[in-house]
């Protein structure tokens, strides 16, 4: 498997505020530990309403699924080479600088 990156790594991102639902995902590709070192961790989101001059804030432990409770923000800069660096070490080809000039579509096969 390659991964094509029209731009190399490092480069600036605005940061990146995670969901708690993308926790169990981290986790399962491995990198949750490494995602926790990084993060700040955030307990829920508050929406503020400029036209109606109120705020709300919304807890994760009061969503849909209370098993989640939190989540991360991240630095989009270094989440993207944890990211990376995973993916590479499950052996797939990361060639950056490069811009795909076709795309061709082969038969997909489950492993």
């Amino acid at each position: 498997m390659h991964i094509l990156e029209k731009d190399p790594h490092p480069r600036f991102h605005i940061g990146e505020s995670l969901l708690p639902h993308s926790l169990p995902v981290l986790k399962r590709l491995g990198v949750l530990q490494e995602v926790e070192k990084i993060g700040i961790i955030k307990y829920g989101a508050e929406m503020i309403s400029l036209r109606y001059g109120r705020s709300h804030m919304y807890y994760f432990s009061k969503a849909f699924d209370e098993s989640q409770p939190y989540a991360f923000e991240v630095k989009r800069s270094e989440f993207d080479a944890i990211l990376l660096r995973n993916a590479i070490s499950k052996g797939v080809t990361v060639h950056e600088g490069s811009k795909p000039s076709g795309l061709n579509f082969a038969p997909v096969r489950v492993h």
